[in-house]
């Protein structure tokens, strides 16, 4: 899933939605030091990225999307995750998408000393242009993806990421709706697990 996936399956704790943002960032053992909401945000980002690659639910639709795009299959199903998401927010969230998104900018400036130097970087970035926000529009989308196929020589072919959506608009648009909600009741159980867990070894 991608940023603003990782985010919204974060619940209404937004210092867990730091650390869920964080996740790429950070490799290997989960330092002890970090907050416990954080903490919690670390590990739920790898049981989201586990839950991504293995769920057959998901995979259904990232196996359409590899003889297009090949090992970029997976980046490119994400964002399509995001523009649904932004889409239908107000479908699965209870808070509207702008302040819950303020929610979390605050939430990040206020630990911006625990995010790893590219993730406070793209943070920055991110909040100055709305990114998570424009996902939802096919303008915005397209934006994306012409940043994501400047990244090395083969990323290219992701560049008509946004257009290929439009084609194909309704067979990943009901991908999206039938995983997602599969996604959100794992995150919950997932949530009230690591909060348990976490706080009992402290």
């Amino acid at each position: 899933m991608n940023y603003l996936a990782h985010i919204a399956l974060s619940g209404e704790d937004m210092e867990v939605a730091v650390g869920n943002f964080m996740g790429d960032g950070v490799k290997g053992a989960i330092p002890e030091g970090y907050p416990l909401g954080i903490k919690i945000g670390l590990h739920l980002h790898r049981f989201i990225d586990h839950q991504s690659d293995t769920h057959p639910e998901n995979l259904a639709m990232r196996v359409a999307l590899r003889e297009k795009y090949s090992k970029y299959a997976g980046v490119v199903q994400d964002m399509y995750h995001d523009h649904f998401l932004s889409r239908y927010w107000d479908e699965f969230h209870p808070v509207q998408l702008q302040e819950f998104l303020q929610g979390f900018y605050q939430s990040a400036e206020l630990n911006i000393s625990h995010l790893p130097a590219r993730q406070r970087l793209f943070f920055l970035g991110m909040r100055e242009g709305e990114w998570m926000f424009s996902y939802g529009s096919f303008s915005g989308l397209g934006r994306a993806f012409q940043g994501l196929s400047t990244r090395n020589s083969t990323a290219f072919i992701m560049k008509d990421g946004a257009s290929y959506l439009e084609e194909h608009y309704e067979i990943y648009e009901k991908g999206f709706m039938q995983w997602y909600p599969i996604l959100l009741d794992l995150c919950e159980k997932e949530r009230k697990t690591l909060l348990r867990n976490l706080s009992n070894s402290r």
